[in-house]
């Protein structure tokens, strides 16, 4: 039985490598439903919001534009209420 769990949990580690999402792409915007739809981006914009002391409700994560950083990391740029995505290969904008 420990044998089976072991194996279950090692399963289960391999295929994180598979499910894990894109990152966003350095130095471009997005509004947060993109980087939503990009991958699972959900904790770290309420943590930049946290950070910058915004509020962290659906339509700020949603409705915010933010800068794609080095490693995939994000930073708040501003609110905009209605959040564009760009083009393909373009910034999102407010």
């Amino acid at each position: 039985m420990v044998k089976l769990a072991i194996l279950f949990a090692a399963g289960l580690a391999g295929l994180t490598g598979f499910v894990s999402a894109d990152s966003c792409v350095n130095n471009r915007n997005y509004c947060g439903f993109g980087l939503l739809r990009k991958g699972n981006y959900y904790q770290n914009i309420i943590d930049e919001l946290n950070r910058v002391r915004q509020p962290t409700d659906d339509a700020d994560i949603q409705q915010s534009l933010f800068h794609c950083e080095e490693h995939g990391d994000i930073s708040f740029v501003t609110f905009c209420g209605t959040c564009h995505d760009g083009p393909t290969g373009k910034d999102a904008s407010c």
